[in-house]
């Protein structure tokens, strides 16, 4: 009796699309598909599809949309983002600080952008 592989979402950075990340997963993403049913879900690239994926894979491409600095200052009142944000300026120059601050601020909001998108895909795709 034959069971069904395993579902798997891996999310990248652009994979298979453009050259990100392409040396790095060409050989673990064969392994993947060996073993996983899997779904890929490239986040923030434009480029061209070069790297070909088997039919039985979904490839799904999220592009953040563009946001003011208002959305980007929302976060900040978070308590997991105040945490990270004082934990980074510990020490610090001022303008390293802000710099990681800013740097913090804008990946939590990506992260806030793609969790939807991930959870949809987790609920439709069974993972």
């Amino acid at each position: 009796m034959l069971s069904e592989k395993k579902r798997i979402l891996l999310v990248t950075a652009g994979f298979p699309f453009g050259e990100w990340e392409r040396g790095f997963l060409a050989t673990e993403f064969q392994y993947l598909c060996e073993r996983f049913q899997v779904t890929v879900l490239a986040v923030g690239r434009e480029d061209p599809l070069i790297y070909p994926v088997p039919e039985s894979v979904r490839v799904e491409r999220f592009l953040y949309p563009k946001a003011g600095k208002s959305a980007l200052l929302r976060h900040i009142p978070e308590p997991e983002v105040r945490r990270e944000m004082i934990d980074a300026a510990k020490g610090a120059p001022l303008k390293t600080a802000l710099s990681r601050i800013k740097l913090i601020n804008a990946y939590y909001h990506r992260a806030k952008q793609v969790e939807p998108v991930m959870e949809r895909l987790i609920r439709e795709q069974r993972i």
